[in-house]
């Protein structure tokens, strides 16, 4: 069925369109989302590989199907976008059963079916050593905020997480005396999990610098967050 007849079809039951629910959606959330990179790929992403396939049809009538198809040429070739247009595909349809416009969302089973991503394709490329203080250096003369900077560089020399640097707090760093044993662990409370770090791996600039970056609020926990900060 030609997509116009089928677009008129669910106009006249009075269902919107999967495109129509798509921008329903984006604007309910878009005032929500402080990263407006983030939210102008939101709708982009649905638009590129989403609505020519399922933007005609009705919100009601989309199927597991229909999704895994949408899904599938992307999939392999695109990890991460795939997984965030099964996102999107899935809010839009989660609102629809929100309206009362169909009873399940489609989006939900899809993980079930496609077969898993091994993770090469979205592993970052390793920097040989030899290479690592260039890559330093680089980033101190960038324009990028000082903690951003600090941060940055306090996770290659104990060689943490970024995750596991950005939500760590001033008690989870022994810092008596500034020396290279001063850090003993970092740890990312919202994972619940725990690294030992060598204490050879610490220098005493890394210890100073990130000291330097701490705010002077006495409530601050956040070991990453900058003198600017409250």
């Amino acid at each position: 069925m030609p997509a116009v007849t089928r677009s008129r079809r669910s106009g006249a039951r009075g269902v919107p369109t999967f495109a129509e629910a798509a921008r329903k959606v984006f604007a309910l959330r878009r005032d929500g989302w402080r990263n407006a990179k983030h939210a102008g790929q939101w709708l982009t992403t649905l638009e590129q590989f989403v609505f020519p396939r399922l933007g005609p049809r009705g919100v009601d009538e989309i199927s597991t199907e229909d999704v895994i198809a949408v899904l599938s040429p992307i999939w392999h070739d695109k990890p991460t976008t795939a997984k965030r247009v099964r996102q999107r595909i899935g809010a839009v349809l989660t609102w629809a059963v929100a309206q009362g416009l169909r009873p399940d969302n489609p989006a939900d089973a899809v993980k079930a079916v496609l077969p898993k991503h091994n993770g090469a394709g979205n592993a970052h490329r390793a920097l040989p050593y030899s290479e690592v203080a260039g890559a330093i250096a680089a980033v101190r003369a960038s324009s990028a905020d000082t903690s951003t900077k600090l941060a940055f560089e306090f996770a290659v020399l104990i060689a943490a997480r970024s995750g596991a640097v950005r939500l760590a707090t001033w008690t989870e760093i022994d810092r008596v005396g500034y020396s290279p044993s001063s850090v003993q662990n970092a740890r990312a409370e919202t994972t619940r999990t725990a690294r030992s770090v060598s204490s050879s791996t610490i220098s005493v600039s890394a210890i100073t610098a990130h000291r330097h970056a701490r705010p002077t609020h006495a409530a601050a926990r956040c070991a990453a967050c900058s003198e600017s900060r409250p």
